[in-house]
């Protein structure tokens, strides 16, 4: 018996008794951005998203608006309340932001660090979340966290433009979807935190429903996002990420 065919004969039994043993798949840190940007959104939907800023002087402000996107084509948020923002509308295209107002014949156009309507987000953190497009990842480290195993993701920014110039992620090696996703200065100073909750069943499958922004900054301030509902859609017109679709 020759030495392949008995090392052969050995995997053979191998699986024969250990049915359940596989060769576990080994990702770049590159595939694990992507399967993250895939475990947040569907490429095309339609969701109905609260968000909720908690200011330093325990007031509440809630908004309510409509998010319809594409990936690789654009994103278009429409308020619905509270009555002062209704009909206000942004649009994510070509990596710039406009927002249009009732009444106002021109959208404007906005930086993408700005703050989200005096959130803790900024524009960019909710209408652009494909995390590949503008950062280099880098595998830091597996860790456990409660019994779970984590990818420590590190991402440093591709270009000076981008909002953050480093990315910290801890991601659940099961599901890809972050648990804490941390934003630094170029300085190296952290700046916000965003943690990832309420994980449900949505456009197909599982997805934090819940995010709540704080900005180490203000200690008191932060901002809730709550995804009431997603749908998967994949016939969106390319028509309605135009500057002539905002100005309607």
């Amino acid at each position: 018996m020759t030495y392949r065919f008995k090392y052969l004969s050995f995997i053979i039994m191998l699986v024969l008794i250990f049915p359940k043993i596989t060769f576990s798949e080994t990702l770049t840190a590159s595939q694990i951005l992507s399967r993250v940007d895939e475990s947040l959104f569907p490429d095309g939907l339609i969701m109905e998203v609260k968000m909720i800023n908690h200011e330093s002087d325990k007031r509440e402000k809630e908004f309510i608006y409509e998010v319809k996107a594409i990936k690789e084509v654009g994103t278009l948020l429409l308020f619905k309340s509270p009555a002062s923002e209704i009909g206000k509308k942004f649009l994510l295209k070509d990596r710039n932001i406009w927002m249009a107002i009732p009444g106002v014949s021109n959208p404007i156009r906005l930086s993408i660090r700005q703050n989200f309507m005096n959130s803790s987000f900024s524009n960019n953190d909710l209408m652009d979340t494909e995390y590949n497009d503008d950062y280099i990842p880098v595998l830091d480290d597996i860790i456990k966290i409660e019994g779970k195993d984590y990818y420590r993701i590190i991402c440093k920014a591709k270009n000076p433009k981008v909002t953050y110039n480093k990315i910290i992620m801890i991601i659940g090696k099961d599901n890809f979807i972050p648990r804490k996703i941390e934003y630094y200065t170029r300085s190296g100073k952290l700046l916000k935190t965003l943690t990832l909750l309420d994980i449900k069943q949505l456009a197909g499958r599982p997805r934090p429903t819940k995010m709540v922004m704080r900005n180490q900054m203000e200690k008191d301030v932060y901002t809730t996002v709550i995804i009431e509902s997603m749908e998967e859609k994949k016939n969106l017109p390319e028509s309605i990420f135009t500057l002539d679709s905002l100005r309607k």
